[in-house]
């Protein structure tokens, strides 16, 4: 395929946008910033489409099983943000919360989805070993971090271009096809968070997340995935005892990285 044709098939969500933002509105499909400005948390939709139209132009193995694992993801986060309330926070927090008032909330259905569909890839894809078990931590942790990351714009969008970067000297040569599409995927989604067209919310977050631990569990070595899942657990105890956010504003290199685009 010339290198137009993928230029001009990595632009065609983006004729989807303005019809998507339209509903957005209509639908209040809002959330407000940390500005306090009221915009589309439907980014995530975007980024979904982007996803499935990679999947249907390059004949990647598991291709199907991918798409349904990352849409389940998308889904219940959609569900988490339709739905869902802002407290209580955490997974000790809704734990708690169901134990304590015997009130089950759509994080825990999120919880429960993305457990699911991370079981559901291992069975069908993995060799049942210890080595599993890593792919496994990483297709539950990973949505679940990239949601912590999630309270700023470009926030996650940094997060995960850094990890593209380091996954890349693990990963065989990409093609120049694919790594065209890909860099037009991110400019795009950066545009739109910078410009605070739309936010990821939680379907958008967790969508990522799930393309993150595809990337992980299927191009790269078990000693990097098992590497990452000890920063994702790291970062899941941070969450749980601290804002995420408090600890980044604590850490002067992580503050200037963080405000780096941030209009």
């Amino acid at each position: 395929m010339e290198i137009w044709e993928i230029f001009f098939i990595s632009l065609l969500p983006l004729t989807l946008f303005p019809v998507m933002q339209s509903i957005s509105y209509q639908k209040k499909w809002l959330q407000r910033n940390y500005e306090g400005k009221r915009i589309p948390y439907t980014l995530g939709v975007l980024l979904l489409s982007y996803t499935a139209l990679f999947f249907y132009v390059f004949p990647v193995e598991h291709r199907l099983l991918l798409l349904v694992y990352i849409t389940l993801l998308w889904f219940v986060g959609w569900m988490d943000d339709v739905k869902g309330t802002k407290y209580p926070k955490g997974i000790k927090g809704h734990l708690r919360y169901f134990i304590e008032y015997k009130k089950w909330t759509t994080a825990l259905t999120k919880m429960l989805g993305i457990s699911v569909a991370s079981f559901f890839v291992i069975i069908v894809s993995a060799d049942m070993d210890w080595g599993a078990l890593i792919s496994f931590g990483i297709l539950i942790l990973s949505p679940h971090v990239t949601n912590a990351f999630d309270t700023r714009p470009l926030r996650v969008w940094k997060w995960s271009v850094i990890q593209f970067i380091i996954f890349s000297f693990f990963l065989p040569s990409i093609q120049e096809n694919i790594a065209l599409y890909m860099f037009i995927f991110l400019i795009v989604w950066g545009y739109v968070e910078t410009t605070k067209k739309a936010m990821l919310g939680d379907n958008g977050a967790t969508c990522i997340g799930g393309i993150i631990a595809v990337l992980l569990v299927f191009s790269t070595p078990l000693s990097v995935q098992l590497v990452t899942l000890f920063l994702y657990v790291g970062i899941t105890w941070i969450v749980e005892k601290i804002s995420l956010h408090e600890w980044i504003e604590k850490i002067s290199m992580l503050r200037a990285i963080d405000r780096l685009g941030r209009l």
